[in-house]
């Protein structure tokens, strides 16, 4: 459901809207298939756009060999796209849910050096597995407690 609005997801799995919402941002199983479904569809997006650079590639190389005003138009923007920043869209974010939970681990410790580069030890993980998961599976006021082995 890749580009659906949560409360689309929601009336799609009969869920509420903040159920989804939780899931997307504290379920680490959630949000690792979420971020594999936008790699693919990213990956779709990309393929269709290299067959469209290659034949606009050809167009401007066919220009580039005829003398003209165009010329130095063509040089000029292939220079400054060159230069153009990659985009965070190719990267949607960690696939692997344990990957999701070391992150957020790492990121609410101190920020120490030697903390952001070591393991995170199995019982903080746990801890913040747990603490994840209970934000992920609280039910709105509105919404009957959903089935915690979902």
């Amino acid at each position: 459901m890749v580009g659906k609005h949560d409360q689309e997801v929601a009336d799609a799995i009969g869920v509420h809207r903040v159920t989804v919402t939780r899931w997307r941002l504290y379920h680490p199983g959630f949000q690792a298939t979420l971020n594999e479904r936008r790699a693919a569809v990213w990956q779709s997006s990309e393929d269709a756009y290299r067959v469209l650079l290659n034949d606009a590639v050809g167009v401007l190389k066919d220009e580039l060999g005829t003398p003209g005003p165009q010329r130095a138009k063509i040089s000029l923007a292939l220079v400054r796209a060159s230069r153009l920043p990659r985009s965070d869209l190719a990267h949607p974010g960690l696939t692997d849910p344990e990957a999701i939970v070391d992150e957020v681990a790492k990121r609410n410790s101190p920020h120490d050096l030697d903390r952001l580069l070591s393991s995170v030890p199995e019982s903080e993980r746990q801890a913040v597995l747990e603490d994840l998961l209970n934000r992920a599976n609280e039910p709105p006021p509105d919404d009957p407690k959903p089935d915690p082995t979902q």
